[in-house]
């Protein structure tokens, strides 16, 4: 980080010529005697040489989780985001038939690090698909068996790919840019359609004098199954039934990341709240907790 001396400053030094992106800073020095220095610098950061970390990000419903038609998903990214295209980012029912997502219904954190939205999911379209791939099955069952000319049919038979029904989310090469200005890569998350009253539903209510926490649905295995950030009253919607337990990791220095601590540095790792009680959870009940940390 180079400081150069102002070219009027008494040390009679002169300002270099290149000085963009630098930052005038003026400053003044007292020594013991009272002796007092006033004077300006300008500083200017070197370009980094870091290789920046590559763009990523994760979606929450997790990859073949259960949904209904009340679709609510969070993106986690590891950078700030500085634009997104809404062109490649869709449901996806089949390869012909999609559902835009409009981002009337986005809702960013501070930091443009975390993007949630609520969409509802045309369960006609749903239906009638899985209705006509039932009819195309029947037909094909009523058909006589015709046997393939040789094995090398039989093989490419098989390794055919299955028709899909759809129900993903897509999220397209670019769709997201980073402050780094690179651009996600493309995903498709695909989930299983549910009725309602095959799931759970359980609502937290939190009670606390911390800022930022976040609060995580844990399964028997203490999986993450789902998690949320520094909201004191949010809804875990369709939960399979089975045991489930709640962790909140707090953020008790509010910089938005909980920390695991540095034992080199004599640092302890940041508080952690495990509620004591084991949750059970039931389909198509909903359960209602109030927890204080």
């Amino acid at each position: 980080m180079p400081i150069y001396p102002n070219k009027t400053s008494q040390s009679g030094s002169t300002m270099p010529s290149n000085l963009t992106d630098s930052i005038a800073i003026a400053y003044t020095a007292t020594d013991s005697i009272n002796t007092s220095l006033s004077d300006t610098v300008y500083v200017k950061f070197a370009e980094s040489k870091r290789k920046a970390d590559d763009f990523s990000f994760t979606v929450t419903p997790k990859q073949g989780a259960f949904i209904t038609t009340d679709f609510e998903t969070q993106i986690t990214f590891n950078k700030p985001i500085l634009n997104y295209s809404l062109d490649s980012l869709y449901f996806e029912y089949d390869s012909t038939t999609i559902q835009q997502i409009p981002d009337s219904i986005f809702i960013w954190n501070n930091h443009r690090d975390k993007l949630n939205f609520r969409l509802t999911i045309d369960k006609a379209k749903i239906d009638t698909l899985i209705s006509n791939q039932k009819k195309i099955s029947d037909r094909s069952d009523s058909l006589p068996e015709a046997k393939p000319a040789s094995q090398q049919q039989i093989k490419r038979d098989k390794a055919a790919p299955k028709k899909n029904l759809g129900f993903r989310l897509y999220i397209g090469k670019g769709t997201f840019i980073s402050a780094d200005y690179d651009s996600s890569n493309s995903v498709g998350y695909n989930y299983k359609f549910v009725k309602p009253e095959e799931v759970g539903t359980q609502e937290i209510i939190a009670t606390s004098e911390y800022q930022s926490y976040t609060i995580q649905l844990l399964t028997e295995k203490f999986d993450a199954f789902e998690e949320v950030s520094s909201q004191k009253e949010h809804t875990f919607y369709n939960v399979p039934p089975g045991k489930y337990r709640i962790r909140i990791l707090i953020d008790s220095n509010n910089d938005g990341v909980w920390s695991l601590g540095n034992i080199l540095n004599n640092e302890e790792p940041e508080p952690v709240y495990i509620y004591p009680e084991t949750l059970i959870i039931r389909a198509d009940w909903r359960t209602k907790l109030e927890i204080s940390f």
